[in-house]
């Protein structure tokens, strides 16, 4: 039996309490991260499509629209959906909690409609802001309605979230992002319309997604309003505001100073090396954060919690190491296959955004204390200080080091909200975490990484062939430097000598 299979099997079929919470969160993770494969799958497929039919410059003009959509949507939703989220779980009764719900959508279908209002006064304005020209108007003006449309999907979202619909919530969002991958191809590839068909396709899956996720949830909401309740939730979601807007920076302030230090071709080719390092956030960071808060805080007053959130936070660290291995190291030879030349340069930042992403799952897995309390201004305090970081460190390093510099400073900010995360946390709520067995996982991933990069092989096969060796080589060589405990080994002694009886009944 392969060695991977035995270790999840050991992770997650263990029988104990502990272990069970674990299952159960783990579970839900797996079919939310369905939906993001779905998304990352569409986005690989896009890859060759953006390209080979947009040049640089074009994927980089693409990438500063986005931006535009993303600020635009953290700027106008109020951050209301986590305040909803947060509510939900005050009371079980259900007339409480439409009230809940009623008071989110009518607040955010308000703040939508202003947002479609903003675009038709300001597109024009932000056109020459970011390109010197108008020309650019008419997207900006579109991907801001279609994020009216984004911000509007949040209510059923969150409600499926807190009722643990998860099954639902990932066949909405694989049949609504399909629609849009199909849509992006008919107008890029066949109708030929460059950035504003990548754009147009966007609008329609984000349209489609809407109708898909009220049509399907109208017996879980309502438009019953309560002034009581708006305050309740504005007071929890206003601070975050300014959080997400500082993640934005985070996020998306390098390729600002990329445009204006280096070129749109220089930020095309960092962009699509972020996009892949983002495959990580898909699979793991989006998913974690969307089963984490439901199981957070159904087993906050249980007496083994404390052991379930340590044990959580060695896990998250665990899996995404085991994704960022294949997608850092195999991101070189995947380039060089789908994309043209002035794109391959991308795989040099894909494995130190890949490590970002990880911090921010441990970060995500860490807030307990911060999400029990209802400390959310804590999570505004540690991201504004990386924000901050994050832009000095750009405005000083980019001129000098360019992209490369962009990418670095993404993760030391990571690692310095990690921190101060883990500090505010341990303050509101004591947790002994497995530091040891982290820090080792740490070493032995970039352990392998440095080995796959420093020896350069001509052949893409053989360099595929060689890196593949040392992705599967993780968990042995965690087994060997006795990175497993005592009941994680005894578990996975029984799994090995269960499977054999098997394969041994089955050869018979």
């Amino acid at each position: 039996m392969p060695v991977f299979v035995i270790v999840f099997r050991c992770f997650f079929m263990a029988d104990t309490p502990t272990f069970d919470k674990v299952r159960e969160t783990v579970g839900h993770g797996l079919v939310y991260g369905l939906g993001g494969s779905a998304a990352t799958l569409v986005g690989t497929i896009l890859v060759p499509v953006y390209t080979n039919y947009l040049s640089s410059e074009e994927y980089g003009v693409l990438a500063l629209i986005n931006i535009m959509a993303l600020l635009a949507m953290m700027t106008f939703n109020l951050s209301l959906p986590s305040g909803l989220f947060r509510s939900y779980f005050d009371s079980d009764d259900e007339d409480y909690r439409k009230t809940v719900v009623g008071t989110a959508t009518v607040i955010l279908f308000l703040m939508s409609a202003i947002l479609v209002l903003t675009s038709f006064v300001a597109s024009d304005f932000f056109s020459m802001f970011l390109f010197d020209t108008p020309d650019y108007g008419r997207h900006i003006r579109l991907i801001m309605i279609a994020s009216s449309f984004t911000i509007l999907s949040s209510v059923p979202v969150q409600v499926l979230r807190a009722r643990k619909l998860s099954k639902r919530f990932t066949v909405l969002n694989i049949f609504s992002i399909l629609i849009q991958l199909l849509a992006v191809i008919y107008f890029v590839v066949f109708l030929g319309q460059g950035v504003w068909g990548v754009i147009v396709g966007r609008f329609c899956g984000e349209v489609l997604t809407a109708l898909l996720y009220y049509g399907s949830s109208l017996r879980l909401l309502s438009f019953r309003f309560s002034l009581v309740e708006a305050r309740k939730q504005l007071a929890f979601s206003i601070p975050l505001i300014f959080s997400s807007i500082s993640s934005f920076i985070l996020t998306w302030i390098d390729r600002y100073f990329l445009a204006v230090f280096s070129t749109l071709s220089t930020v095309g080719v960092y962009s699509l090396g972020y996009r892949i390092g983002m495959v990580l956030n898909s699979f793991l960071t989006q998913p974690l954060n969307m089963a984490w808060g439901p199981m957070m805080y159904s087993v906050m007053r249980q007496e083994n919690a404390r052991k379930y959130y340590s044990k959580m936070l060695t896990y998250v660290v665990f899996y995404s190491l085991v994704l960022t291995l294949p997608i850092s190291l195999l991101s070189k030879e995947v380039l060089e296959l789908i994309s043209k030349r002035e794109f391959w340069d991308a795989y040099k930042v894909v494995p130190i955004i890949c490590l970002a992403y990880v911090m921010q799952a441990a970060t995500q897995t860490i807030n307990v204390g911060i999400g029990i309390n209802r400390k959310s201004k804590l999570v505004t305090t540690y991201v504004t200080v990386g924000a901050i970081v994050n832009v000095i460190l750009n405005y000083f390093l980019i001129p000098v080091y360019g992209m490369m510099a962009a990418a670095y400073t993404t993760l030391f900010s990571y690692i310095i909200m990690l921190g101060m995360s883990y500090k505010f946390n341990q303050k509101l709520y004591p947790i002994i975490y497995e530091w040891g067995r982290i820090l080792r996982l740490f070493f032995v991933a970039v352990f392998l990484m440095v080995l796959g990069f420093y020896f350069e092989i001509d052949s893409i096969l053989l360099s595929a062939a060689y890196k593949t060796m040392l992705i599967l080589s993780f968990p042995t060589i965690l087994f060997l430097t006795n990175f497993f405990d005592k009941e994680e080994k005894k578990r996975m002694r029984e799994i090995y000598s269960q499977s054999r009886k098997s394969l041994g009944k089955k050869s018979m």
